[in-house]
């Protein structure tokens, strides 16, 4: 299951990661003062949202993922989705 994580900017939430045994590979991390969403694979915050902050990029971007295909031998599919409806959902919010 999935988890999501609040953090203020991307370099708490990265630093959280790192040491953090609450936080594991495919959890969601959400940067609120930044707008910046990610998912932790394996050791490395990696941004889904267009801006990045101190997170990571995913080589070849996630639609890859949101059509099934595993990054070093996982499916970060869930984590994608949990990551894609809060976006939507903030973004309905500034809209609103």
């Amino acid at each position: 299951m999935v988890k999501v994580f609040y953090f203020d900017s991307t370099h708490e939430a990265y630093d959280a990661s790192q040491w953090n045994d609450d936080i594991r590979d495919g959890d969601v991390l959400v940067a609120t003062d930044e707008n910046v969403v990610g998912v932790l694979i394996k050791a490395w915050p990696t941004a889904v949202t267009g801006e990045r902050g101190s997170f990571h990029r995913l080589t070849g971007g996630w639609d890859r993922v949101r059509h099934g295909l595993e990054v070093s031998g996982v499916s970060y599919l869930e984590s994608v989705r949990v990551a894609d409806e809060l976006i939507e959902a903030h973004r309905q919010a500034l809209e609103g």
